[in-house]
């Protein structure tokens, strides 16, 4: 299990920092406050969006994938500790598993957008 998150945040932050040296080196007079207050990220938070951004190589496209990637490494890593304490047969954590897991599915994809 903890292999999931070291690979989940290598590879997130490897995808984050690619990118992030291919937009800085596209727009090289670009300034950190100039970056965050233009957000090129929000017009890849749609799954359309981002497909069509990732087929066309658009770097903010791939930096919105570093995102999703660091945000579902720990996602995977409970699902994972759900399924083998489902496998060895300890009900108790299996079921703490599935409940920390319904609530980051409900924190990421109900309360998220209602906050954003």
């Amino acid at each position: 299990m903890a292999l999931v998150l070291r690979v989940g945040l290598a590879l997130a932050l490897a995808i984050i920092f690619v990118s992030l040296a291919a937009y800085v080196s596209r727009y090289p007079s670009i300034t950190p406050g100039q970056l965050v207050s233009n957000n090129p990220i929000v017009g890849y938070l749609t799954p359309s969006g981002l497909l069509q951004g990732l087929l066309t190589l658009h770097t903010e496209a791939f930096m919105t994938l570093g995102v999703i990637v660091l945000a579902a490494t720990p996602v995977v890593r409970v699902f994972s500790g759900m399924w083998y304490f489902r496998k060895v047969g300890d009900r108790p954590l299996t079921w703490l598993a599935l409940t920390v897991l319904i609530l980051l599915l409900v924190g990421f994809f109900v309360i998220g957008p209602l906050v954003r």
